[in-house]
């Protein structure tokens, strides 16, 4: 004589389940799966190419745009950079002031941006181009760019005359190249 296989199937899948899920009615959660993120290396400065353009002034403030391309893979960038005025005769006083100057765009938190091969990235720095007290301007011919999480300075070309002992006041680097402070 044969005995149905499935009733006892079915109550040996009933009891397996009850005692695994401590006889809750509560159905099992799995672990969330975690979002992939493609995070690209850091740029390094030999893959990275700086120009300068002066955007304007106003009321003794002279705004210019530092715009970097990415000559290399994709790679990627969070911070403020650091900078030097140069002179015909070489390095001037330079004091850059991070997250501080009178765009909005200068007060914004640094975020990562990625860079992807001629991708471009750029950062807006004012200065004062009125002499203060005994103080007086320079002539510039560049100004030495080093990217955040990088060891070498890039020059670009800056023909603009800095007052105020060289004080610059810069923005964290930003996505894209502006045209506008």
């Amino acid at each position: 004589m044969r005995f149905p296989i499935w009733p006892i199937l079915l109550t040996a899948l009933a009891v397996i389940s009850a005692a695994g899920c401590g006889g809750s009615k509560r159905a099992a959660t799995l672990p969330r799966p975690k979002p992939f993120i493609l995070s690209f290396p850091q740029c390094t400065s030999s893959q990275l190419r700086a120009s300068a353009t002066l955007q304007g002034a106003a009321a003794g403030t002279v705004f210019m745009s530092i715009v970097l391309r990415n000559t290399g893979s994709a790679c990627r960038l969070k911070g403020y950079p650091s900078l030097q005025i140069e002179g015909t005769e070489g390095p001037l006083p330079t004091h850059a002031i991070d997250g501080k100057g009178p765009t909005r765009r200068q007060s914004e938190t640094p975020r990562r941006v990625s860079l992807a091969h001629l991708g471009l990235a750029n950062m807006i720095v004012s200065y004062s181009d009125v002499p203060t007290g005994k103080g007086s301007c320079s002539a510039t011919v560049a100004i030495g760019v080093r990217p955040p999480g990088t060891r070498s300075w890039l020059k670009a070309d800056l023909k603009a005359g800095v007052c105020d002992r060289g004080i610059l006041h810069t923005s964290p680097v930003l996505a894209g190249a502006r045209t506008s402070v």
